[in-house]
């Protein structure tokens, strides 16, 4: 059987996984809020609004009805992408403030983040501002002894933060 859910017939978490438990399923879902998807719904795509840093207090409160809405639905937790569209444009705040609802679910926060330097530093700071568990996605973290080093000190003072990674360093 070929597994297709054209044309889009949900609208949201909870729809989704009525459909795809219609069309069954050999495999575990772990379902997530992506910021991007948040941010684009109420915000717009890039070059229609999207590319604005700071959403007005209406924005943000829809943007935290939808993050609410996601963890009602069983979402594990929030998603970002912070080197892509529209997520770039987020920030740190922004993310703080919609990870703390998804504590209020028991979830937790998946990361690839914006590169460069400070990167790491984001990261760790949303994680432990929330406070929520966090795992950085893509880590290459052999290649990067300071952030390696700050992952470290992070660990060791509380902060629950994990990493996947690459099986190369480059």
């Amino acid at each position: 059987q070929t597994f297709s859910m054209s044309p889009l017939s949900w609208l949201s978490l909870a729809d989704w996984r009525k459909t795809v438990m219609e069309i069954g399923i050999g495999l575990n879902i772990a379902p997530f809020i992506g910021l991007g998807t948040i941010r684009t719904s109420i915000m717009g795509h890039e070059g229609e609004g999207g590319e604005r840093f700071q959403p007005t207090s209406q924005q943000m409160e829809e943007m935290s009805q939808l993050v609410h809405q996601g963890m009602r639905d069983g979402a594990f937790g929030l998603t970002v992408g912070l080197s892509y569209q529209v997520q770039r444009n987020a920030s740190t705040a922004e993310i703080i403030a919609l990870t703390q609802l998804v504590t209020k679910y028991g979830g937790v926060f998946m990361a690839h983040d914006r590169g460069g330097r400070t990167a790491m530093t984001e990261f760790i700071e949303i994680c432990q501002q929330t406070p929520i568990p966090g795992c950085l996605a893509h880590a290459t973290l052999a290649a990067d002894p300071v952030a390696l080093a700050q992952f470290k000190v992070a660990r060791k003072n509380g902060v629950e933060i994990y990493f996947d990674l690459y099986p190369w360093i480059h």
